[in-house]
């Protein structure tokens, strides 16, 4: 069974290869990575920022399929209703 885990794949002119990311030890680090956030450092520390584009389209995803999740449910709730 293949890891469910978060990997990034890199294709270069010497070949491809996926690296996995550890997204549950690092979750920061792999926020940055992925675009989803940026890393700035602040002296020692790494100060983490949520970048807002991406979240925009998840958002507007999960919505959508939220609504439609809504939808199938309601008629499912009206379904059995109707054999009571």
């Amino acid at each position: 069974m293949a890891d469910s885990g978060t990997y990034a794949r890199f294709e270069t002119s010497e070949g491809n290869f996926k690296v996995r990311l550890f997204d549950k030890e690092a979750p920061n680090t792999v926020a940055n990575f992925t675009g989803l956030a940026e890393g700035t450092r602040d002296g020692r520390r790494v100060v983490y920022r949520l970048t807002p584009g991406p979240f925009a389209a998840a958002a507007q995803w999960m919505g959508d399929v939220g609504a439609a999740w809504d939808r199938r449910l309601a008629a499912l709730s009206a379904a059995v209703n109707a054999r009571r």
